[in-house]
């Protein structure tokens, strides 16, 4: 088994430091659902994560990120049983306020992952990359025709949109605006 040793109260303990939601959760302090290669680094440091045990993690990460999904995918855990036994860390909304939406609670969970994804695939100053993954995730998983807004600062908009399909969030002090229009066909 792989890990690290570490004594406590004069006993040798073996901390096992492997691909799994525990460790997952242990570098995705702030509940992101998503954990950066910078995130896994600080961690390795602060843990003194065995070199075998850090190989492992950085073969998962084939993009910028790895997601919870990806943990249990290789751990062979299951990802309904961790979110059930993880309530607490798994939570998208966490730092989100929701200014306003009429989108079922799954919708805007669906709505707030992608925001998330975004927010870790793009640096601060890539705001147009930002709202262009938004457009096409929500395009893809809902329907075409969606209008993302990215604001920083105060705003004002009235629009018209397919009832169900609306959501203004702010998150870390910047406004995420999304709603759906219907097809205008002749």
């Amino acid at each position: 088994s792989s890990g690290i040793n570490a004594e406590y109260g004069g006993l040798l303990l073996h901390l096992n430091m492997a691909v799994n939601a525990e460790t997952y959760f242990k570098i995705d302090k702030t509940h992101k659902m998503r954990i950066s290669t910078l995130d896994f680094d600080q961690y390795k440091r602060e843990s003194r994560m065995s070199n075998k045990d850090a190989e492992k993690w950085h073969q998962l990460f084939k993009d910028k990120v790895v997601s919870l999904e990806d943990v249990v995918s290789e751990s062979g855990e299951k990802y309904d049983q961790v979110i059930k036994s993880n309530p607490d860390k798994t939570d998208v909304t966490t730092g989100v306020r929701i200014v306003s939406t009429d989108m079922v609670p799954e919708t805007q969970e669906v709505c707030l992952k992608v925001i998330q994804d975004a927010i870790d695939l793009y640096t601060n100053d890539q705001k147009e990359e930002i709202v262009q993954h938004i457009k096409r995730e929500l395009d893809y998983l809902f329907g075409e025709l969606w209008h993302v807004n990215l604001v920083e600062g105060r705003y004002y908009s009235f629009h018209t949109h397919v009832a169900g399909f609306n959501l203004v969030v702010i998150k870390d002090d910047v406004i995420y605006m999304m709603h759906r229009t219907d097809s205008k066909t002749p």
